[in-house]
């Protein structure tokens, strides 16, 4: 009578388990070294690669290396927007899309939402460029902070604060305070291009020029409301 039982065959170390067949071990470890030597080419190219064309490279490399975190790091690293050629996994890690948007503010719209929600990327991003701030969501777009820095970098961020920050008097004198100079340079450029479609100030124009004149009347600043626009 034949036994049903599957026999399992020991290996040579007597430790019981069943190992790969030698020749599919061999061929792995071929694998393994043939993708070894085929990334420390496509490195070493990378390497010699002007910064501005390293999104090139991690184009055509092969969709393997695209999804290599190495490999995309190093080419982020050199070009943001190289990210825009990465596998779809590297666009939800944190690494590459924080170092990709360090180098290149633009990189962000490339990343996933779930990067776009990651405070530190979004502040990487409005460091470089406040119109950044149009990709963050709007728990991050109201943000005093994340705000504050934006609006630093650039006035004309102020157009995608959240709506919920124009009821802040505390915010509002904290931007007049640490930023008017740069909403005012801003306001000189969007006048001009609103003034033939209407005349009529933007709720946030109204507001901020609320703050400013609460301001006056607290004396804490020289900066009042005759210094508001008509954005």
């Amino acid at each position: 009578m034949r036994c049903s039982a599957v026999c399992v065959p020991r290996c040579l170390c007597g430790c019981g388990r069943k190992h790969a067949p030698p020749e599919d071990a061999e061929v792995m470890q071929s694998q393994e070294e043939s993708d070894q030597t085929e990334l420390a080419q496509w490195m070493e190219l990378l390497k010699r690669t002007p910064c501005i064309d390293a999104d090139v490279i991690l184009r055509n490399a092969p969709e393997r290396l695209r999804a290599h975190k190495g490999f995309v790091l190093a080419a982020v690293e050199r070009c943001g927007l190289a990210l825009s050629f990465a596998d779809t996994s590297m666009l939800s890690d944190h690494d590459v899309v924080l170092a990709a948007v360090r180098q290149d503010c633009n990189a962000i719209a490339c990343a996933a939402d779930a990067c776009c929600s990651d405070k530190q990327v979004m502040l990487a991003a409005v460091r470089s460029n406040g119109h950044a701030l149009r990709f963050a969501p709007g728990h991050l777009r109201s943000d005093k902070e994340l705000v504050v820095e934006a609006v630093r970098q650039s006035g004309h961020a102020f157009q995608f604060v959240e709506k919920s920050l124009l009821s802040d008097t505390d915010f509002l004198l904290t931007v007049v305070q640490t930023c008017g100079n740069l909403l005012q340079q801003a306001s000189d450029k969007i006048r001009v291009n609103r003034r033939r479609a209407s005349k009529t100030p933007s709720v946030w124009t109204a507001t901020i020029q609320g703050a400013a004149l609460r301001q006056q009347a607290t004396n804490t600043d020289s900066w009042t409301a005759t210094n508001c626009w008509d954005i």
